[in-house]
């Protein structure tokens, strides 16, 4: 079965585990919250999001953007839950044989720093790269933010120097990448 006839959502429905307490799966539209909206609309989280400079999130644009990732052929959006409860994204997308792209959203601030981030991208990577056997995992990370790039090398990813990317809000992030035998 190819990557694009494939929809990885449904037909894997992966559950990886990363703590005794701590688990990702594909995000539904029955996990959307208030309190998931009213998170992704705060100045401290949407600093690096993509869409950072559009409009505020609500009940509508959420819930498309979940339908949307569902539905996808080459994508996962797996949700991150600590004891049941949603504390944020990861999102795997334009997966394919060559390569897959990563983006990586904690919403719940009382969990920064703790290393959540590396656990989460090293189990999607891992994932992506071991049962989906895409080449490469690659993300676009603003060069302002830190912690990220942090939670990325703690993952096996480095830097690619002569690669940038510009997103839609005008940002130019840095590609990082992660190869099978990296990490």
């Amino acid at each position: 079965m190819s990557f694009s006839s494939l929809n990885l959502a449904h037909a894997i429905d992966p559950i990886l585990q990363i703590a005794d307490s701590a688990l990702l799966r594909p995000l539904k539209t029955e996990d959307i919250s208030s309190n998931y909206i009213d998170s992704l609309n705060t100045p401290i989280v949407r600093k690096y999001l993509s869409t950072q400079g559009g409009s505020q999130y609500n009940n509508t644009n959420v819930t498309q953007f979940v339908l949307q990732n569902d539905t996808a052929s080459d994508c996962i959006l797996f949700g991150f839950f600590v004891k049941g409860i949603h504390c944020g994204t990861c999102r795997l997308h334009d997966i394919r044989q060559q390569n897959s792209w990563l983006g990586l959203a904690i919403f719940d601030t009382t969990l920064w720093g703790q290393g959540w981030g590396r656990k989460i991208i090293t189990a999607v990577s891992n994932y992506a790269l071991n049962q989906l056997q895409t080449e490469e995992v690659l993300a676009a990370i603003d060069p302002q933010n830190v912690g990220s790039q942090h939670a990325f090398a703690k993952s096996g990813f480095h830097v690619l120097v002569d690669e940038k990317l510009t997103r839609a809000d005008g940002v130019i992030t840095e590609i990082w990448q992660r190869k099978l035998n990296q990490g």
